[in-house]
């Protein structure tokens, strides 16, 4: 990760058709209420919003065939579209 940025922001964001999609983006600095998460030099922050919908959730890094990316693994979710791009809790 470059110097200069922080971590990784996890969010629940509307849409797909399921209703809710996550986002990821690297920041530079936290929020002052976000949750930060930290293991083996990545830290990952969640606002409080986003947080009411991944508590519990795990966050892995796959790499295979089809690429790689990071994968959230949500106990929270009920159902996901066909696709596998959105959930619903």
């Amino acid at each position: 990760m470059a110097p200069d940025v922080a971590g990784l922001r996890l969010f629940v964001k509307q849409g797909g058709c399921a209703g809710l999609s996550y986002g990821m983006r690297f920041e530079h600095e936290p929020e002052a209420d976000d949750t930060i998460f930290e293991r083996n030099d990545l830290r990952v922050f969640v606002d409080p919003a986003s947080m009411d919908y991944v508590e519990g959730s795990v966050l892995d890094f796959e790499a295979g065939l089809q690429g790689a990316g990071f994968h959230v693994r949500n106990p929270n979710v009920v159902s996901e579209c066909g696709c596998g791009e959105s959930f619903r809790t």
